[in-house]
C-alpha cells in the first residue's frame, strides 16, 4: 500500500505572515509604555505584549495596538 503526503509551501508561508504592531501598555498609576510586536494579529501582538509587561512588574489596565 503506498500512502501520499501532499504539503503546501502556500500553507506554511501564510502562517509565518507576520507584521509589526506597536502596542501601548496602560498601567494603574497612569504610565504607559511602548513595545514593537512582531505578531500576525492584533490579538497575538497584544497577548505578547501583556507577557512582557507582566516580566517587567507592569500591572496592566489596559493595551493599546496600532499597525
Amino acid at each position: 500500500m503506498t500512502a501520499i503526503t501532499i504539503t503546501s509551501q502556500f500553507t506554511t508561508v501564510a502562517r509565518t505572515r507576520n507584521s509589526y504592531y506597536t502596542v501601548v501598555v496602560n498601567d494603574f498609576d497612569g504610565e504607559c509604555k511602548e513595545y514593537e510586536i512582531s505578531a500576525s494579529s492584533e490579538q497575538e501582538a497584544s497577548r505578547k505584549a501583556e507577557c512582557i509587561a507582566q516580566n517587567e512588574g507592569i500591572q496592566v489596565s489596559y493595551i493599546e495596538v496600532y499597525k
